[in-house]
Parts: structure tokens; sequence; C-alpha cells
């Protein structure tokens, strides 16, 4: 049976769910960084040249962690998560910290084998075709 045009398939439904939550958390990195950036220019390089050229640089470090952030936030998630339980963990029971050195490892192979999903694959693949197709003579 053929899909509809206007029906989306769940792969294609969590890719842009995590693409939607990527653009507003990318966004407000971006905001966020641009104001600590140019308050920083402000305070370093006094008032004429912060406020005249501060917002350049500003504008350099707001787009780079924008889009790394849109790209990158899962994993950022994932780490503080896993980071916070190591902490609270850690705190509770010094003992356990070896307990939780152990499972993270385990959870870092695990990580690196779910890595090797057919969505990831197929995106590989298609940037992969794009840059074979592209002429660079």
């Amino acid at each position: 049976m053929r899909e509809k045009q206007s029906e989306l398939s769940t792969a294609r439904t969590a890719g842009l769910s995590y693409a939607g939550l990527g653009a507003v958390f990318g966004f407000a990195a971006s905001v966020i960084t641009f104001i600590a950036c140019w308050t920083y220019c402000i305070t370093a390089y006094d008032v004429v040249l912060g406020v005249g050229f501060g917002w350049i640089p500003a504008a350099l470090c707001a787009g780079i962690i924008g889009w790394s952030v849109f790209f990158l936030w899962g994993g950022a998630v994932l780490f503080l998560v896993i980071a916070g339980v190591f902490v609270v963990a850690a705190a509770s029971n010094p003992n356990m910290v070896i307990a939780l050195a152990i499972g993270g490892l385990v959870s870092v192979a695990l990580l690196a084998k779910l890595a090797a999903s057919p969505l990831l694959m197929t995106a590989l693949q298609k940037i992969d075709l794009w840059i074979r197709r592209r002429s660079y003579w």
C-alpha cells in the first residue's frame, strides 16, 4: 500500500521533532551567547569599542554555538543526565563511583552500538552520495 504524501512516517516524524527541539534550543543558546559575548566586549574594550564593534565577535560566537546546539543537543542532554546521575550517586555513597564508572563505560559501548542505526546509516549514505556527485575537477 502506498503512503499518502500528507502522512509522515514514524522515522520522519521523529527526525522533524528532533530538529524542531534543536531549533528552539539552538535559538535560545545563540541569543544567550550573543548577549553574554557582547556584554563581555563592552566591559573588556570600553563602551565605544564594545558597543560599536563588539557585536561582530558576539555574532560569530552566537552562530557557532547556535548551530552546534541545533545539531548536538541530544548528546548534550544525554551527557548532562549521565553526569547528574553520577554526581548524585557519588555524593550519597562514595563507594558508588567505581560502579558508576563501569556503568558509564557500558552505556558508551551501547550508544556506540546504537549509532549504527538504519536512520543514521541512511543519512550518512545520502551525504556520501551528495559528496560523490559533486565534481571537483
